[in-house]
């Protein structure tokens, strides 16, 4: 294993806390697990999750959601407003409420659990939903499998299979175990509550270890995206651009969570937050034609809207210190080589909010802001394409401008 080769890494795992004393093993034998329960994967989980895309009822999710829409004007002097929406009443109604996946967030009305979206999403709504954003993170560890990974839902929405929810493969390991660790910080940091994040930190610490450090390359410093090496079979051990960003902002946040209890694992994880942004720019930026690869293992920049182009943008969302040069050259790739990026639709169905919030975060307010108002006329007419983290963006890039 490459991890063994590696004496400062085998000194982290020491460090953090779970390998060498017992204590994975300990929280290995609480895991919930699958029980046996089929897992559903490749197209025929794709089947089930567009089967969930029911326009009708995200219709009337959006007609509340925009029941009371006046306008706001940015209020960083730009010239065109924008809907006001109830971003946090449409969440509210995505919340479960009860059965083996309460506090669990759905993707959309009659959708699925998608544990990396409900976290990335509760991310921006933490300071207004912190308890929201608790009882997510704690119906996650209750449903975390025996090796630290876990399996998106399907609720038993007609009672078809005794309540037992349907399971479905995940799209990665890092970054579900990155944004639900980044947001139990979150809620700490905000809520100072101790006592339930002392609780949670065992577990946590657990998935940090298994779906981060131990999969981090001593290589490149870069994180693969599935715990299994030789996963996925089309390009085994793939470092993703997008999820090693969503990496980096999760150790930095558990960090920061950390030095504020005075947990001396936090020494680890700096160390490797800061091997990874190193490795994000010798190993995953591209001088020629100056913006970054969508994975390490990538010899050229693709060109394209998904994943070439969007990649472009998570350094700066997710606040990698890469260099003020290398987020400008990631953006300007987006903006010319998909120069109609703010126009929803033109490439994908979904919206793609995430570059409006980029945008905002650059200051570009009148382009966050064209944006946003594009994106309401399309969803108007596809909301089944108007999910979660689309519905979380929307709220982030609001409050920016």
């Amino acid at each position: 294993m490459r991890k063994a080769t590696s004496i400062a890494m085998a000194m982290a795992i020491a460090a953090i806390g779970f390998v060498n004393n017992g204590f994975a093993q300990g929280i290995e034998e609480r895991g919930m697990g699958d029980k046996g329960a089929k897992v559903l994967s490749g197209s025929e989980a794709l089947r089930l999750k567009e089967s969930l895309m029911r326009p009708e009822r995200s219709r009337e999710w959006m007609q509340d959601l925009t029941s009371h829409a006046g306008r706001n004007r940015a209020s960083g002097g730009g010239n065109e407003a924008y809907p006001d929406l109830d971003t946090l009443g449409a969440l509210d109604q995505l919340v479960v409420g009860s059965g083996p996946l309460r506090g669990a967030v759905l993707t959309a009305p009659f959708g699925y659990v998608n544990w990396y979206f409900g976290a990335l999403a509760l991310l921006h709504f933490v300071d207004d939903r912190p308890d929201v954003a608790r009882n997510f993170v704690d119906a996650y560890l209750r449903n975390v499998n025996d090796d630290a990974t876990i399996y998106d839902a399907v609720p038993d929405y007609y009672n078809s299979n005794s309540g037992v929810p349907t399971l479905l493969a995940p799209d990665s390991h890092d970054s579900y175990a990155a944004m639900v660790v980044a947001l139990a910080s979150k809620v700490y940091l905000l809520t100072n509550d101790t006592a339930w994040f002392t609780g949670v930190l065992p577990k946590l610490k657990w998935l940090v270890q298994r779906n981060l450090l131990d999969s981090q390359n001593p290589a490149t410093g870069l994180v693969r995206v599935f715990q299994d090496p030789a996963t996925p079979t089309w390009s085994p051990g793939v470092e993703y651009l997008m999820d090693n960003c969503e990496v980096y902002y999760g150790l930095n946040a558990f960090e920061e969570a950390l030095l504020r209890l005075g947990d001396g694992a936090a020494s680890v994880l700096e160390g490797a937050k800061n091997r990874l942004a190193q490795g994000m720019v010798l190993h995953a930026f591209r001088s020629n034609p100056g913006a970054w690869a969508h994975a390490s293992q990538a010899q050229t920049v693709g060109v394209g809207f998904y994943p070439y182009s969007t990649a472009q943008v998570f350094p700066i969302v997710f606040d990698v210190p890469v260099g003020q040069d290398k987020l400008d050259a990631g953006w300007n790739y987006l903006t010319t080589t998909t120069d109609m990026w703010w126009k929803a639709g033109r490439y994908d169905d979904f919206p793609w909010l995430i570059l409006a919030y980029a945008a905002a975060k650059r200051g570009e307010t009148d382009l966050a802001t064209a944006h946003l108002n594009s994106a309401f006329k399309h969803v108007r007419s596809k909301p089944q394409f108007f999910t979660v983290n689309e519905l979380a963006f929307w709220h982030a890039t609001a409050k920016l401008i």
